[in-house]
């Protein structure tokens, strides 16, 4: 398995049990909506603290400053990938995550100064790589002229392009799945795979 920052664990082309999944997702939620409400108060106070002029101005000000830093973070770790890869056994410590982001808060850090974003977008890049993987292997399986040697090579993509995560761009896997839904042959599964990973 393919080491990665903050990932405890994944499977590669297979679900977990849902159970497990839940579990995970329970961790996921609870990262997520605790930092985005405390990313809007935070920086609502901060802005409202330094301001000056009327109380009226300072509250719009603070309004719009702590609704562009959540904004920032939603846009973050709010992706659907991160929530549907519970499914793929995605497992991050967002424990660590969470240390650092409280530090970041206690300095009144700004999200698009924050020391994790590079980390976030290789995070979503995983979990949207591997449900990307999971939903092609499955389908090829099902494909009329699927082989042994055409799944097989198919793997091997996933599996290289995880080697090489930090230089590809992966799309989010819940926007392009009704993409994925029309593919009905083996080699209509290859284009889109090399499309996909940029070969």
């Amino acid at each position: 398995m393919t080491k990665f920052p903050y990932v405890i664990e994944y499977n590669l082309f297979e679900q977990v049990e849902i159970s497990v999944a839940e579990e995970l997702l329970a961790e996921y939620n609870d990262f997520y909506l605790y930092n985005q409400s405390q990313y809007y108060e935070v920086f609502k106070k901060a802005r409202a603290q330094v301001e000056e002029g009327s109380e009226e101005i300072n509250l719009c000000l603070a309004e719009k400053n702590a609704k562009e830093t959540t904004d920032y973070f939603t846009k973050l770790f709010g992706s659907k990938d991160f929530a549907m890869s519970t499914m793929m056994g995605l497992k991050i410590c967002w424990y660590e995550l969470q240390q650092i982001l409280l530090s970041e808060f206690k300095n009144k850090t700004p999200i698009a100064e924050s020391a994790i974003i590079h980390t976030a977008y290789q995070l979503r890049n995983l979990a949207s790589l591997l449900l990307f993987a999971e939903h092609v292997v499955y389908g090829m399986g099902r494909a009329k002229n699927s082989t042994a040697e055409s799944v097989f090579a198919i793997k091997q993509n996933f599996r290289d392009a995880l080697e090489k995560l930090d230089k590809l761009t992966i799309p989010e896997f819940h926007k392009e799945r009704k993409q994925l839904a029309k593919l009905k042959t083996i080699e209509q599964y290859q284009e889109f795979v090399n499309k996909l990973l940029g070969e």
